[in-house]
């Protein structure tokens, strides 16, 4: 059931894609959703994958696909913020065709994204959390950790909130309490946010290689979550303990606001692999890294 509904997501994806308005633009959008549509690297698409199994039905796939390309260009856009230089395990879209067309193509994916979900308003106030999420992070440095949780919830959360939103519009959805659902979903993103930080932005020469300079991985540093520990703490064991506290009652609220179905296993084994990100002590099969 989990592949099919990926499988569906992907389809819609291309689908989507390829009737994009000139052609440098249908390229570039294949480029950012898949790498390449005859070797394809998808990333999780656990967004769209997530709407479709709560959805009950395969015919979400357009909605969860447009979902999707909304994420993808707010990625494209967060690279060029964050100035990195791939984004899973090739080039930057920005590095790659400049970042002028990066941008436009940033545009024209959320802009399609949203013109496919225009029934359901809950995603545009969500797009401008995550923009307000973006506009935070230039506040330097973070002073706590619920400013920084308060970024995170608008940066990453945001999008996977209105997940319950739009599944609770169609009459198979399988949510037993909407509003918990959007606030559980929220705090899976939020739990993946946080395990990209300690993997991705933790204070080492390794992990600086994949920003374009030191200037700009000091400046990530400030912005995450290392930054809101004191100086003697023992860091990475301490955070991780933290993330785990975080994804393991995100996960417990979400199995909690979701009827018994056969779908159900499946949504928590994704979410698990969301919440879980780049801290999985081994790779999840849905692949839910650098998503």
């Amino acid at each position: 059931m989990l592949d099919a509904a990926r499988d569906s997501v992907k389809c819609e994806l291309l689908r989507v894609t390829a009737g994009m308005a000139c052609e440098e633009l249908r390229e570039a959008a294949v480029r950012v959703v898949c790498g390449d549509a005859e070797r394809p690297r998808w990333g999780s698409l656990a967004r769209g994958t997530i709407l479709v199994l709560l959805s009950g039905t395969s015919s979400a796939a357009r909605a969860g696909a447009c979902l999707e390309l909304v994420h993808h260009g707010s990625l494209v856009v967060d690279d060029v913020v964050d100035h990195a230089v791939s984004r899973r395990g090739g080039p930057s879209l920005w590095c790659d065709i400049s970042l002028e067309r990066a941008v436009l193509v940033s545009h024209a994916l959320v802009t399609v994204g949203l013109e496919g979900l225009a029934h359901h308003p809950a995603v545009g106030g969500a797009v401008q959390k995550m923009i307000a999420g973006e506009v935070r992070g230039f506040r330097l440095p973070v002073r706590s950790r619920e400013e920084y949780l308060d970024r995170a919830v608008a940066k990453t959360g945001a999008l996977y909130s209105c997940v319950a939103a739009i599944a609770a519009a169609g009459p198979l959805h399988v949510l037993a309490d909407v509003a918990a659902a959007a606030v559980a979903l929220c705090d899976v993103g939020v739990a993946h946010q946080v395990a990209d930080d300690i993997a991705d932005a933790e204070p080492t020469d390794a992990n600086r290689i994949c920003f374009e300079s030191q200037a700009y991985a000091r400046l990530n540093e400030q912005q995450s979550v290392w930054a809101t520990l004191p100086a003697h703490a023992s860091t990475r064991d301490r955070l991780i303990a933290w993330h785990r506290r975080l994804a393991d009652d995100a996960l417990a609220r979400l199995a909690a606001s979701l009827r018994e179905t056969p779908a159900k296993p499946f949504v928590l084994e994704l979410a698990h692999a969301v919440a879980r990100g780049s801290l999985a002590v081994s790779a999840p099969r849905v692949g839910i890294v650098n998503s």
